[in-house]
């Protein structure tokens, strides 16, 4: 009889044991098919004995390495991991360095949260990380904010003003944006907007921009944790957010800052985590140091007013202006100005006061606390520290939802190395392009004659580390050729030039009888005329052509012709090494013989008509450009405007 007592009372005991450890495992949230793995987020996290971090280390993990969780006690996970030989250990770390593995879950498995979703007006592409987290934390309330504004709006919005999203200089290139006003494209150097800080891509903006991406684990979330005070904050929390900064370095400074807070929370109705954790965003450096603008005699906690070239001077001019001459007043007056311009306008989340999506009745996108567009992300972690129960804790998200937003997720840019990928200069030699090189101007008319077969194209890129394909000779076919350059930068974008290159036929413009000679763009006659000021010997010769001779272009004196064609310059047909007719060029406004039409032009003109010096023979007629039959006023007028630009001498 009392062996079967003894079993009884440990039948009893066992089943009440295994109700309370139910009970538990569902306030805390915990499944074990959900809540069970997790990766390290982290560098050199060490794993200690026990939950506290006076415990005694027995390893260091790495970062991504797998973890499977086993417990929680007061914001650290009980862990199991392996180590390089195989063998498994346990220990302790702080669960701000694992990132929870997302198991999918069943939309069936709660109907009760399903239909809560749906009053809430979540987008599918939203629940499944709101499913999974609502299975590990069953007290967590999302609410929806449906911003009523279009997703690629907002986005273009974020952009319309060059400096509104920053990131540190140091940052991938792909993050960096490119956009005119943030990056100069002749030198490849980004502008500093603020002391080490530069203007933000749109590919990243997009990603610290889509709420969906940080509500895909228990720590990123807190972007979105509401900024009211609510009086459930402890001493605890606010010792958390403060650990490892000047504000903690003794145990009197940090319960004087932790009563600073807390009388800033009192005075303002904000909570005492957000505005920690603000200011440890803002004031805070590595190793207990701190910014320029706490160090007094004005200190300004939150930075309000940080902008410009010099940030913190400006922050510390704000504090001047405002008499806030010791870390407490700072702390409480900086306090209610954040209460009064961003909590009382809707503001009241760290996601929307980096991104202005709520009218508070001052428009939208202006009104943005900071410019870092990673900030929201960065003090989120600091402020689930402050909660080392939110397991079982009842907490409301606010997320915003967009209209028209993609399927996808915004995704981050992984791609490094320089994105500079235009050409400084790009010729086809001997040949002009329509329109003019521009570094931003993506195709190119050329016409080149039918006797050309191949062009030779000298491209070259503006950053050293950018790669060329497409240049150098190419062959080309009668009528219209394609040729594309592409100009490859160092993260892999392309950027591809088209020469439209047109080997136009050679159509007879004009001939000489007597000798064969035609030209497709020249009149034959006496003298050669039609040609324009600067064209080369080269390009002279291609619109020239006889089927039974040669053709043969000297200068003035008598050389082979290697210059430019000008008045005096003669071309020579030879039939059999003898020499059968010279044709004079005449290139009106051109009375030095030169190949262009300048002041010295001018002068010789002048001198014409004053009979200071005359001109004859072919120069002469050079100098008669609107061929009247004489020299007058009229041609020295004509000169004069060609030469300033406002009319063209006709050819």
């Amino acid at each position: 009889m009392k062996i079967a007592k003894i079993k009884t009372k440990i039948t009893v005991l066992l089943l009440l044991f295994l109700l309370t450890l139910d009970i538990f495992s569902k306030r805390m949230g915990v499944k074990a098919e959900t809540y069970k793995y997790g990766t390290v987020d982290g560098y050199s996290v060490q794993v200690k004995e026990g939950p506290a971090s006076f415990y005694n280390s027995i390893d260091t993990l790495t970062m991504g390495q797998e973890v499977t969780i086993l417990s929680t006690s007061n914001g650290w996970y009980n862990i199991q991991f392996k180590v390089a030989d195989g063998v498994t250990k346990a220990g302790w770390v702080p669960r701000e360095y694992i990132d929870i593995q997302m198991d999918l879950v069943d939309p069936s498995a709660d109907p009760v949260f399903e239909a809560y979703l749906n009053e809430q007006g979540f987008p599918e592409s939203y629940r499944t990380y709101l499913r999974f987290l609502h299975a590990l934390f069953p007290d967590w309330k999302f609410k929806a904010l449906k911003t009523n504004l279009d997703w690629n709006t907002v986005i273009n919005q974020e952009l319309s003003v060059v400096y509104r999203n920053l990131i540190p200089a140091g940052s991938a290139d792909s993050w960096k944006s490119t956009e005119p006003g943030a990056y100069d494209w002749n030198t490849g150097v980004w502008v500093e907007f603020e002391d080490g800080w530069v203007a933000a891509s749109r590919e990243i903006v997009a990603y610290y921009m889509d709420p969906r991406n940080f509500i895909r684990n228990n720590t990123d979330i807190f972007q979105f944790y509401t900024l009211s005070f609510t009086g459930e904050e402890t001493e605890e929390g606010l010792a958390n957010i403060l650990k490892g900064t000047f504000m903690a370095s003794s145990e009197s400074a940090k319960q004087q800052y932790i009563g600073y807070f807390m009388e800033a929370a009192d005075a303002s109705g904000v909570s005492p985590y957000f505005l920690a954790s603000c200011s440890v965003q803002e004031v805070t450096r590595p190793n207990g140091g701190y910014s320029g603008s706490v160090e007094g005699p004005y200190y300004n906690f939150y930075n309000i007013g940080a902008t410009g070239v010099d940030p913190i001077a400006a922050a510390v001019a704000y504090a001047k202006a405002q008499g806030w001459t010791s870390p407490q007043i700072a702390i409480i007056e900086g306090a209610k100005w954040i209460s009064k311009g961003y909590i009382d306008s809707g503001q009241d989340t760290l996601y929307l006061q980096k991104f202005d999506v709520v009218d508070g009745g001052n428009g939208y996108y202006w009104h943005q606390y900071m410019t870092n567009v990673m900030a929201p992300t960065s003090e989120a972690s600091k402020l689930a520290k402050a909660h080392p129960n939110y397991e079982a804790s009842e907490i409301i998200f606010t997320i915003p939802v967009y209209k028209n937003m993609p399927a996808a997720l915004a995704a981050k840019p992984k791609s490094s190395g320089n994105s500079n990928n235009l050409l400084k200069s790009l010729k086809v030699i001997g040949y002009p392009l329509t329109p003019a090189f521009d570094k931003f101007t993506m195709e190119y008319d050329v016409i080149v004659p039918d006797d050309v077969s191949e062009v030779t194209i000298h491209a070259e890129a503006v950053m050293n580390v950018t790669s060329v394909i497409g240049d150098g000779t190419r062959t080309l076919d009668y009528g219209h050729n394609e040729i594309k350059i592409t100009a490859t930068a160092e993260n892999g974008t392309k950027k591809v030039y088209v020469l439209h290159i047109e080997r136009k036929p050679f159509e007879e413009n004009s001939q000489d009888p007597s000798t064969g000679l035609t030209s497709d763009v020249y009149s034959i006659a006496e003298y050669i005329t039609g040609v324009v000021p600067m064209t080369s010997a080269e390009d002279f010769k291609k619109h020239l052509r006889i089927d039974d001779g040669v053709i043969r272009v000297t200068d003035k004196t008598g050389a082979v012709s290697t210059g430019n064609i000008g008045t005096g310059s003669v071309v020579q047909v030879m039939k059999e090494n003898q020499l059968i007719k010279s044709y004079p060029v005449i290139v009106y406004g051109d009375t030095s013989g030169d190949g262009k039409i300048s002041i010295i032009d001018l002068a010789l003109i002048q001198q014409h008509i004053l009979k200071v010096n005359t001109l004859t023979g072919v120069y002469e007629k050079a100098g008669d450009t609107n061929r009247s039959g004489g020299i007058s006023i009229v041609d020295l007028a004509l000169v004069q405007r060609h030469i300033l630009n406002v009319s063209s001498i006709s050819q």
